[in-house]
């Protein structure tokens, strides 16, 4: 295997290194695959292991694109502007709603703010607290490397920590699935497309396309792809065509919502 500036040459087809959010894994697969059979030159291994994983890796120069759910933190900003003397590019390739998932036994229909940080914090720990049976609560999580997980701590626990007693998962597959199986669970992630569990609105507003594009979904994200420099050559030719129709219809295909369609000068 050969390196060649942003890429990789292996036994004549470029291979593109991509690593990062868990919510993007089954998107940017997608979205390679699609890109594979317009390109047969091109070829990719994508990798998933939290947004943070895919940002050392981009640093190390491991990979040539991380995927991410969240915006960088001060200290990622710090690291790659030491290291390379920029803090890089970020491209936002579509919007996602952070969504708050349950049990489909589960008869609540919705919460407020309020009470969903108090269950994460472990203030509220009981389902009748909350109107419906008397059993306990259980929190379940995604593990340290998510960007969902650290983008949530952010916004709805103001950087506090998570209750003690909350489980943790490598994947949002095995995530989901625990919540399928446990009555008296509750989690949240990125939007999961065809889950078998059931969405919780926020404040009586569901993660619809409307309400998540307008803005008036309150945990909405942008999903980023980062870049060391500006992109160029066969990484730059593939993110503009994630931005292009073709692209973005596979975005709202997979569950995702669309942005926009434009190229990268």
């Amino acid at each position: 295997m050969i390196a060649g500036g942003c890429t990789f040459l292996y036994n004549d087809k470029v291979v593109i290194k991509i690593k990062g959010s868990e919510t993007m894994l089954i998107l940017t697969n997608r979205l390679a695959l699609e890109y594979s059979k317009e390109n047969p030159k091109i070829n990719f291994v994508v990798e998933a292991g939290g947004t943070a994983a895919g940002f050392k890796a981009l640093v190390a120069n491991e990979i040539m694109i991380s995927t991410a759910s969240r915006n960088l933190e001060p200290e990622e900003i710090k690291l790659v502007s030491d290291k390379y003397g920029s803090i890089g590019v970020s491209t936002s390739i579509a919007k996602d709603a952070l969504c708050i998932y349950v049990n489909r036994d589960n008869p609540l229909e919705s919460l407020t703010i309020q009470e969903i940080k108090k269950i994460f914090l472990g203030q509220i720990t009981n389902w009748n607290e909350l109107g419906w049976i008397d059993n306990p609560i259980n929190v379940y999580l995604r593990n340290g490397t998510s960007g969902t997980l650290q983008l949530f701590q952010k916004l709805v626990l103001e950087n506090e920590q998570f209750v003690s007693s909350s489980k943790q998962f490598n994947s949002n597959e095995s995530l989901q699935q625990a919540v399928a199986n446990d009555i008296y669970s509750i989690t949240f992630s990125g939007f999961v497309k065809n889950s078998n569990c059931k969405i919780v609105s926020i404040e009586n507003i569901s993660p619809d396309s409307t309400n998540v594009l307008r803005g008036y979904y309150p945990l909405s994200r942008y999903l980023h792809l980062y870049t060391l420099k500006q992109p160029e050559d066969e990484i730059k030719k593939f993110i503009n065509w994630v931005l292009s129709p073709k692209g973005q219809n596979i975005i709202e295909e997979e569950g995702f919502y669309a942005l926009f369609n434009y190229s990268l000068d």
